[in-house]
């Protein structure tokens, strides 16, 4: 159990020459390890976090994503060579229509070269076109491939998000055990100050016959003075003052699975009935 240390405190009257003091006003001072507990709970959830992305991130990198880069880094390429295939053959067309011209309409040895380029050409689109047809029923055919990747990149964002939430409770806590109890001793003093306001202010205490309700109301206006303060501080703050953390649980990189709608279980459910038609 905390001890808390007693603090006494004396204030002279308004009127020094007088030879009496004011009564004294005790003020309960909060002990400096009084947030050492939440702080190393923090620090423990921030450690588990950490274990936790590690393990998602290695199943997800090591996981179904795999087979699924080879498939689209294999369509890319083939969309790649495609385009640069058509671009052959619109060039290889024009030659040989200006250059049949040329010739005078007649079959020569320019022309037949010109011809056999373009009829390659030709050939080669039809081929890339088929292969990236295949591709695309293969992805088909993988849906329960691409289902399980899913899941474990859906695994690997929340770890990923928790553990910088989880990073970010660390330091405030640890921020807090080292200052909150000058914190706390500051609210302790500004509550017992009057506001001003007599829409709000009231005298504490239970002898005046004020609900718990109304008392409560009183001492957060009263520290909300202080607690308004502290926020508005806060808010000038850098945006990247969480970049430590950002760098310490690294960049969430989901590769393929990158900008893909969550499924939910019912749409996995159905994926899965329909590839299992397919191979039916």
């Amino acid at each position: 159990m905390q001890q808390l240390v007693v603090v006494t405190f004396t204030w002279l009257t308004a009127n020094p020459i007088e030879k009496h003091i004011t009564p004294v006003m005790t003020i309960t001072h909060t002990p400096a390890n009084a947030f050492t507990q939440e702080a190393e709970e923090a620090k423990a959830t921030w450690l588990a976090a950490q274990a936790r992305l590690k393990a998602a991130r290695e199943a997800f990198n090591t996981g179904a994503v795999v087979r699924l880069k080879e498939i689209f880094n294999n369509q890319v390429s083939l969309k790649a060579k495609l385009e640069a295939a058509r671009l052959e053959r619109e060039k290889a067309e024009g030659d040989f229509k200006s250059t049949f011209e040329a010739a005078g309409f007649e079959k020569t040895a320019a022309v037949q070269k010109i011809l056999n380029k373009k009829n390659d050409a030709i050939v080669i689109c039809e081929e890339l076109e088929s292969a990236i047809a295949n591709t695309n029923a293969e992805c088909a055919e993988h849906q329960p491939l691409f289902i399980q990747a899913s899941i474990e990149a859906e695994t690997y964002q929340a770890a990923h998000g928790s553990a910088f939430s989880a990073g970010a409770r660390f330091h405030a806590f640890a921020l807090l055990e080292k200052h909150g109890p000058a914190l706390a001793d500051a609210l302790a003093l500004i509550r017992n100050v009057r506001s001003g306001n007599p829409a709000i202010e009231v005298d504490i205490g239970p002898s005046l016959g004020f609900s718990p309700t109304t008392d409560r109301i009183t001492v957060d206006s009263r520290m909300g003075v202080l607690l308004s303060l502290l926020r508005s501080k806060s808010m000038e703050a850098p945006s990247d003052i969480t970049q430590p953390i950002s760098d310490a649980i690294g960049t969430l990189d989901l590769g393929p699975m990158h900008g893909c709608k969550p499924q939910t279980p019912a749409e996995r459910h159905k994926l899965k009935l329909a590839a299992e038609n397919r191979a039916a």
